[in-house]
């Protein structure tokens, strides 16, 4: 597994990672300090554990909210997207149960 953290500034650096994304892979999105960027830490420590081999993880820290919501167009804070075969197979915004996070997880590992 490659996990990356860097930071995000453009919209075309998230594009690139989709149309290269040859394995499972996520991408997250979040401020840094927000309760959803320590949910998503725990998380993705959990999928890294578990998935190991399979999955490639990118998580990108963004100090501003207003800049997520510039980027991609979202009202919230913190987006993940689960990618498979250089498409977007689902997304969450927010934080959410550990349920329904690994129901979206079962659709890019399987």
């Amino acid at each position: 597994m490659k996990t990356s953290t860097k930071e995000l500034n453009e919209k075309v650096a998230l594009d690139a990672i989709i149309k290269k994304a040859i394995h499972p892979t996520i991408i997250s999105i979040a401020r840094k300090h927000s309760f959803g960027a320590q949910w998503l830490r725990r998380m993705l420590r959990k999928v890294q554990l578990k998935h190991e081999d399979r999955i490639v993880i990118h998580v990108f820290y963004l100090e501003d909210p207003v800049m997520i919501m510039s980027l991609l167009g979202e009202g919230k804070s913190m987006i993940t997207y689960f990618i498979k075969d250089k498409e977007i197979k689902s997304r969450l915004t927010g934080s959410v149960s550990k349920t329904t996070f690994d129901q979206l997880l079962s659709t890019i590992i399987s």
